[in-house]
């Protein structure tokens, strides 16, 4: 439209004198259709002069992030699993302790609020060899049977077809050794996003993101300031929380290749995070993460988890997130550059 952004000011608190204080965020939008040298570019902190400002706020590029189906170079992060289940394959605390049903059809069952909060949930998980063992139990058997009904019940078609399978969530994807999870809504108050690793055992639900089986190296990533930055970017939001997208900001996110020692590091730098968290159990990830109560220790850990990873991608650690988010919006023009070549190579053979 021949328009630009002359002046911006990103997000920043509003603040009023009502009684009760709604939780807006602002920023603060000049556009021209004249064009300008020199463009105004504010934060909470500072003011810069630059020669442009993009759409996400970011000076030096127009760059727009697409969301990617397919990952390249990294492992796949997909959704957890859906019940459709009415609530009959789901256990709460309470009924987990007083239920017959055997221990070998239970699971954990986390989503966002059970991975940030710790609230124990357990579900029903049931291959089909075992069914006909499964439903020896009343108990089962009659959830099974509810299950069966909510879904037949159902106007959506495709919970109609899952009736035929009634003792099983929609999905059955688990790992072998461990994944590593994400919840899909997390406050945007913490300094890093609550990426947690669980067991095999245990079972994500759609309200979660999980790299099943990957290398740990990739937990130290997600549990990275710079990930954060990339995330509360190019993501959208539920109200002011982060909500995180696979498609848009794991497999989007300018990752460099590593090499085997720098591996080795950031493996180190993750388990060190996950062991100082053990040093403070019971306490859960939002106990743990609270900006103002966050353990010193834990904060030393994500330091020098940060210091690694930055290493990788610049020599040193950044000065500060405009300086992170500058150099990831490079990385990710540079990405989606080569890749538009190779494909363009690819349909010239």
């Amino acid at each position: 439209m021949g328009v630009e952004i002359h002046m911006a000011h990103t997000s920043f608190k509003w603040a009023n004198l009502a009684s009760h204080n709604a939780g807006v965020t602002v920023i603060v939008v000049g556009l021209s259709q004249t064009s300008q040298p020199q463009k105004k570019l504010l934060d909470e902190v500072s003011l810069r002069w630059v020669d442009l400002i993009g759409p996400y706020l970011v000076p030096g590029t127009r760059t727009i992030v697409q969301a990617v189906s397919k990952p390249v170079g990294r492992p796949k992060m997909i959704f957890g699993n859906k019940p459709v289940d009415g609530g009959n394959l789901i256990l709460s605390f309470s009924q987990r302790q007083k239920t017959s049903i055997k221990q070998k059809f239970i699971r954990p069952l986390f989503g966002s609020s059970e991975l940030i909060r710790g609230l124990p949930r357990f579900c029903i998980w049931i291959s089909d060899e075992y069914l006909t063992e499964a439903l020896e139990n009343p108990e089962l058997r009659k959830r099974v049977d509810a299950c069966k009904q909510m879904r037949l019940a159902s106007t959506d078609l495709g919970a109609r077809e899952l009736a035929k399978r009634a003792h099983q969530f929609r999905e059955m994807n688990s790992s072998i050794q461990h994944s590593i999870c994400m919840p899909c809504v997390s406050s945007e108050n913490r300094n890093f996003l609550p990426v947690s690793l669980q067991s095999s055992k245990s079972v994500l639900s759609n309200l979660a993101f999980g790299m099943h089986d990957a290398d740990i190296f990739y937990f130290s990533v997600l549990a990275s300031r710079l990930h954060l930055i990339w995330i509360a970017t190019v993501c959208g939001k539920l109200k002011t929380d982060f909500r995180y997208s696979n498609t848009l900001g794991w497999n989007t996110f300018p990752l460099p290749e590593l090499m085997a020692l720098q591996k080795d590091e950031l493996t180190a730098r993750a388990e060190e995070i996950l062991l100082v968290r053990e040093r403070h159990f019971p306490k859960s990830i939002a106990q743990l993460y609270d900006p103002e109560a966050m353990p010193q220790d834990l904060r030393d850990a994500h330091r020098r988890n940060d210091e690694v990873l930055e290493h990788i991608y610049i020599g040193r650690p950044f000065k500060n997130d405009t300086e992170r988010l500058e150099h990831l919006f490079k990385l990710y023009a540079k990405m989606v550059g080569e890749e538009a070549a190779e494909t363009g190579a690819k349909a010239v053979k």
